[in-house]
């Protein structure tokens, strides 16, 4: 019986294909799921911006951690940042909260900045750390804070810069009138015909809703400039996770001085050329008083400690506006300019002889 050796039968046949039968499944299974990844993207994509159109937040909330996965954090941070700060420029006035929407539409200039810069906190404590977690890496986070602040200074200096709105242009007029103001103090005021007459306690009204418009931008800065350091943050502990070096130079979420800050500057501005304009109209006022106390009661000082109250009390008052705003700039303005009239002007009008 003639036998063949199995080791030569195994070395005489022909060389195995499985490299070759590996690489053909590999590039069969690499399309497939090429083409799987391509269906869900297309699915993920259009149930997006049917959310996003329509405003479903829950939706929104369950398709916005998955674009990471897919590679759509690029495109979706612009519409992501629309939709979300569309309540802040779709209205005249933002929506107020349901709680809240039986109260009247605000009418004033600071009850309006207050509706908008609440607005603008609740989008950013709403939408930043979805956004910030799901779409940080294509630094959708900063895009967000910009547009937010973007928004909002439009809103703000629509809102000072409008001709029905005369809060701010009627403040500035009185503070061109300082000088005659002052001028009439210091030659010695008697309430005769042609001297600038002011609703003093209109005026101290005005002032005080000037000093809450500082206020309120102030804190509204604060807050936004806090979002901005915790946007860096999150940043640097993403690229320390996934291990890269820090990223060289960005451009500022925000400019180091805003509109907005600069609004507030020129508020100040105004609000401590008003208090002087007040404070000296009240002396005025109470001299016109001391003369005609001075003539009933036959007495050239009847009435002299009643100029001191009402300086001192005007004066007060100008403090109390001043700390109201938390804006530094603005209380040493305006303790500044009281200083300068207190030490002053005061001397010279108690040392000159009233006509």
């Amino acid at each position: 019986m003639h036998c063949v050796s199995f080791t030569k039968v195994l070395s005489s046949s022909p060389p195995p294909t499985l490299p070759r039968l590996t690489s053909a499944l590999g590039e069969s299974l690499m399309s497939e799921q090429e083409e799987s990844r391509k269906k869900a993207v297309g699915a993920i994509t259009e149930s997006y911006k049917k959310a996003i159109e329509e405003g479903d937040l829950p939706e929104i909330c369950r398709i916005v951690p998955l674009l990471g996965d897919l590679d759509l954090t690029e495109e979706s941070v612009g519409s992501y940042c629309k939709y979300s700060t569309r309540p802040l420029f779709s209205t005249p006035f933002p929506h107020p909260p349901r709680s809240l929407s039986n109260l009247p539409s605000p009418t004033t200039n600071e009850a309006r900045m207050a509706v908008i810069f609440n607005s603008a906190g609740t989008v950013i404590r709403h939408h930043l750390p979805m956004v910030s977690k799901a779409l940080g890496a294509a630094k959708g986070d900063r895009g967000l804070i910009q547009l937010v602040h973007v928004n909002v200074e439009g809103r703000i200096m629509e809102l000072i810069q409008n001709p029905d709105s005369t809060d701010v242009s009627d403040l500035q007029t009185v503070t061109s009138m300082l000088p005659t103001i002052e001028d009439e103090v210091m030659k010695g005021s008697t309430g005769e015909e042609g001297e600038v007459k002011l609703d003093l306690a209109e005026l101290d009204k005005a002032y005080e809703n000037v000093s809450l418009m500082i206020q309120y931008i102030d804190s509204y800065e604060g807050f936004i400039r806090h979002c901005v350091e915790e946007i860096g943050r999150a940043q640097a502990y993403r690229e320390a996770e996934a291990g890269k070096e820090e990223g060289g130079e960005e451009g500022e979420v925000l400019p180091r001085v805003t509109q907005l800050g600069e609004v507030a500057m020129e508020l100040s501005a105004v609000l401590g050329g008003g208090e002087s304009a007040l404070l000296l109209s009240t002396i005025s006022w109470t001299l016109r008083g001391e003369l005609s106390y001075a003539e009933y009661e036959g007495e050239g000082k009847a009435a002299c400690s009643n100029l001191v109250e009402e300086m001192f009390y005007v004066t007060q008052r100008a403090a109390l506006k001043a700390i109201t705003s938390g804006h530094v700039t603005t209380i040493c303005v305006i303790l500044n300019q009281c200083a300068n009239t207190l030490s002053m002007v005061i001397p010279k009008v108690k040392t000159k002889d009233i006509p």
